[in-house]
């Protein structure tokens, strides 16, 4: 990168179609990239052209709508033939509506198909045909070089063998009524192959002089990270005249008649198809990527600094370097992923369940698996752990993982055993692809993958390993030496006990489970994948909370034998400014989107763009408070003079500093007001980014979660609801769970956990997580809708008082709550007791909440006993309901 921005300093590139010099130069940089892509993969000019794309999406797509599907000189429907895998990206699956649009046939085979239909066929049947033409029919099969799901390799021999012919498919189409098969061998087809190479040429050599596919799309942001935007297609010479594309752009015409259909389209087939201005700064960055893979190995030294070669004696080494540095990443990736595989599937629980599925073939090799490994962790019962979970807690160990489908619907049909039948089901449960909804019925939707690059390295698969030990073992942990063979010995011994390994290495052929306790100390790591509510005897309540008169109230009305249980409300916290720390009040009103300026301000960075406690952990230490006396929020942080930000701030008052402006929370768009250029370098300063803005949202948006629900109900800049609350005796349980775990010995303080949770209201008293089953509540006079569980992130793992990060709760959350990690439930207020709450009413207007006011739950209490708890306080106003029944004291 820097020697991009380096170059982009000193030399000026303009825009391709001009003549001047910058022009010229830019013009003939792009050119020399494309000799450069070609002579990557071995190939040059006169047998592949280079289609700049914006992705390998977009070359793929360019096949599908300018194929000549139909006959050249015909416009009735095509009779030609579109075979994909089943285990193929969805952008390759979707080429099939073209196919379909122009009548030709769409098949899906799997891959043992292919191999065997390949296997039986014998010498071609067909003589090679080079040009589209009336009388043969245009048949494209599509398969991946490498899997993108499974990192399973795909042989490149099939190239030739399906261009020669011999492919035969014995099923019908999948856009065809009836069950009659289909004969593929005809002799008028003429078969083209897209070889989706996007995953492969990441860490893989594709040497095109040997195997020419006819169309293969490339995605240069996989191999060099840089730049993004930016793909290719390769067109082999066999297929030039097979792509017609109708329209044309800027830059592909050598003249063009306004006034009549004159036209005549430039030469080559790349000035044909790359309509208008090419992002030419991206494809010149290209050449530093492939610096970079040189620079990566001792050879290069002789080409150091080389950032634009033209002499061919030079360029030849060059290449030939390259291609060596290729199968250097190709050997190194492929060994750490192999490493990976046979780790994850010698990982027991305690009771010997395999800890992990692994997706991949039995026998690995360099020829048949590539950078990628593909899993799905299960339980000691068996169960699947959804990957939604196993995202949560990877990110705890700074591994970034993908997960779901990884947009491979048939690969996760094929490896997860999901029918079409099946698919639908989920569809219909509310999975869609992307979600986190990653267990449907107790079985996986999609599963979890790692992908390693030629910057990876050992240490990166042993934090994925300790990952999952860490988190996802019941039990003692067991390894099972049956899955390594003997060259693997010596990398294992890098990473466990010597001397078990030397002992388990010379009792393999002795024992035939070949099991071994690597782990002398039990791991007591319990996952509870269930969100049930823990049996045991209720909780006392906490001695240092300092309302004894109000809880020896609720210690009577729990012990008058009628048993219910009573809660007090402890805790009212606002957070004014987004992600920033709290203020603990004793009293405050109610609004019509929250508690007054909860979450009323967010910081934003210089592109607009939300800062929360994720990424910006100093935050939790930015401290606001509210002078109302004096009408304005005061900021304070520590080591820096505080700063004040007008409480009145309003459209009304918007002036050439305070400038409206707009951003999007959580995804829905939000209106605010800058609040000045003081209080965006007082931020500024203080984080120690440049550019924040404090921004004031002025007119609410919709919660989140009562969108079906005939009542809008306001909401602030919270994520999802107008207030979360949580519950003392679940903290105090989940606390237990965290000191059995002693994870890096971390225990921290009730009071300091409970500020990681950021709840508006917190109550103490009755039964841990019994808040899973309340459907309403009420503080005094005040009626709260309940809307859901509160799922919790990464978020809760940020110390509020010193901003650092660690692994707990969420760990612990993860193992006794389930991989949607709830905790704590989100509300809406719903109205007084005597009436609804009129949404007219301001902030300012509203109602006051209490610490130390009581509320209390009992499904069954009758109207008799409703009097008598009447009259024991006039102040105690509750409402609560379980299992769909409200009742009101």
């Amino acid at each position: 990168m820097d020697d991009i921005f380096s170059m982009f300093k000193t030399l000026l590139f303009s825009n391709p179609h001009s003549k001047h010099l910058p022009s010229d130069l830019t013009t003939e940089t792009i050119e020399s990239m494309r000799n450069r892509v070609l002579k990557h993969f071995n190939t040059n000019s006169e047998e592949y052209e280079v289609i700049f794309t914006s992705s390998a999406t977009d070359a793929i797509k360019l096949v599908g709508n300018f194929f000549a599907w139909s006959r050249a000189e015909e416009k009735t429907k095509s009779t030609g033939v579109y075979v994909y895998t089943e285990e193929n990206h969805t952008s390759v699956l979707g080429l099939r509506e073209f196919a379909n649009a122009k009548g030709a046939q769409v098949h899906c085979i799997e891959i043992d198909k292919v191999e065997q239909s390949l296997q039986k066929s014998s010498n071609s049947v067909l003589t090679e045909k080079t040009n589209c033409n009336s009388e043969v029919q245009n048949c494209l099969f599509a398969y991946p070089a490498q899997s993108n799901f499974s990192g399973v390799k795909y042989p490149l021999s099939w190239i030739s063998d399906i261009q020669d012919g011999h492919l035969n498919v014995c099923d019908p189409p999948l856009n065809a009524d009836g069950n009659s098969c289909v004969d593929l061998k005809k002799k008028n087809n003429i078969w083209f192959v897209l070889l989706d190479a996007a995953s492969f040429v990441a860490t893989s050599v594709l040497d095109l002089s040997k195997y020419k596919p006819d169309f293969v799309p490339i995605s240069f942001y996989k191999i060099f990270g840089y730049p993004t935007g930016l793909g290719c297609l390769l067109v082999g010479k066999r297929a030039w005249h097979c792509l017609h594309k109708p329209y044309f752009g800027g830059g592909t015409v050598q003249m063009a008649d306004s006034k009549s259909m004159a036209l005549q389209r430039r030469e080559s087939l790349h000035e044909k198809f790359e309509d208008g201005t090419l992002p030419f700064l991206d494809i010149i960055s290209l050449g530093h990527g492939f610096n970079t893979l040189l620079r990566i190995t001792a050879a290069c030294v002789l080409v150091l600094g080389c950032n634009f070669v033209s002499n061919d004696q030079i360029t030849y080494s060059l290449n030939i370097l390259l291609r060596w540095c290729m199968e250097n990443i190709e050997k190194h990736v492929f060994n750490i992923s192999r490493y990976l595989i046979y780790n994850l599937k010698s990982l027991k629980h305690g009771n010997g369940v395999a800890v992990a599925e692994v997706y991949s073939k039995l026998n690995l090799s360099r020829d048949n698996h590539g950078s990628i490994v593909n899993f799905n962790l299960k339980y000691s019962n068996g169960d699947y752990v959804g990957y939604s979970q196993v995202e949560k807690v990877s990110s705890l160990y700074n591994v970034h993982l993908r997960t779901g489908c990884v947009c491979n619907p048939g690969a996760c049909q094929k490896y997860l055993d999901i029918s079409s039948e099946k698919m639908k089901k989920q569809f219909e449960a509310g999975h869609i692809c992307g979600d986190s909804n990653d267990l449907v019925d107790g079985s996986p939707t999609g599963s979890v993958r790692v992908s390693f690059g030629y910057m990876s390295t050992y240490e990166d698969a042993d934090n994925v390993l300790k990952m999952v030990k860490e988190c996802f073992i019941d039990g003692e942990l067991l390894f099972d030496t049956i899955s390594y063979t003997s060259e693997d010995f010596s990398t294992l011994r890098e990473n466990v006990d010597a001397k078990l390994i030397k002992e388990s290495y010379s009792s393999l052929c002795e024992n035939e489970l070949g099991k071994l306790v690597i782990e002398s100390k039990a791991v007591s790591y319990h996952n509870n994948k269930n969100n049930a509510t823990p049996n045991g005897k209720e909780t006392t309540l906490s001695h240092h909370i300092s309302l004894a008169n109000s809880l020896e109230e609720v210690n009577a009305l729990n012990r008058n034998g009628l048993d219910r249980k009573c809660l007090l409300l402890t805790d009212i916290i606002i957070y004014p400014v987004k992600s920033c720390a709290g203020i603990s009040v004793s009293r405050w009103s109610v609004g019509q989107c929250g508690l007054k300026y909860d979450r009323q301000w967010v910081i934003v960075n210089s592109s607009g763009v939300t800062l929360t406690m994720k990424r910006c952990p100093l935050l939790s230490l930015l401290k606001p408070w509210i002078d109302e006396d004096n009408n304005v929020l005061v900021l304070s942080y520590k080591g820096f003079n505080n700063i004040n930000i007008n409480l009145s701030l309003s459209l009304d008052t918007i002036t050439s500093e305070n400038k409206f402006c707009s951003g999007r929370i959580c995804g829905d768009k939000i209106n605010g007001v800058d609040c000045g250029d003081d209080v965006s370098k007082w931020l500024s300063s203080v984080l120690g980014l440049t550019g924040v803005r404090l921004v004031r949202q002025i007119q609410p948006r919709r919660c989140k979660l009562s969108r079906n629900d005939n009542e809008s109900r306001g909401l602030s800049l919270a994520n999802e609801s107008q207030y979360l609350a949580i519950h003392r005796p679940s903290l105090r349980q989940l606390l237990q769970h965290i000191g059995e775990n002693q994870f890096q010995n971390f225990i921290p303080k009730e009071e300091e956990l409970k500020l990681r949770f950021r709840p508006n209201f917190v109550f103490d008293g009755g039964l841990p997580y019994e808040e899973d089953e309340w459907k309403s509540f009420a503080i005094d006079k005040f009626n709260f809708k309940v809307l859901g569980h509160c799922n919790r992130c990464q978020m809760v793992n940020v110390n509020p008082r010193t901003g650092e990060r660690s692994k707990e709760p969420m760990l612990s959350l993860g193992k006794c709550r389930g991989p949607s990690m709830p905790f704590g439930i989100h509300s809406s207020f719903i109205g007084h007791n005597t009436r609804e709450f009129n949404s007219s009413v301001s902030c300012e207007e509203s109602s006051f909440l209490k610490v130390g006011m009581i509320y209390k739950s009992n499904p069954d209490i009758s109207d008799a006993l409703q009097e008598k708890y009447h009259l024991l306080s006039e102040s105690v106003r509750l409402l609560h309901c379980k299992k769909g029944i409200v009742f009101s004291l």
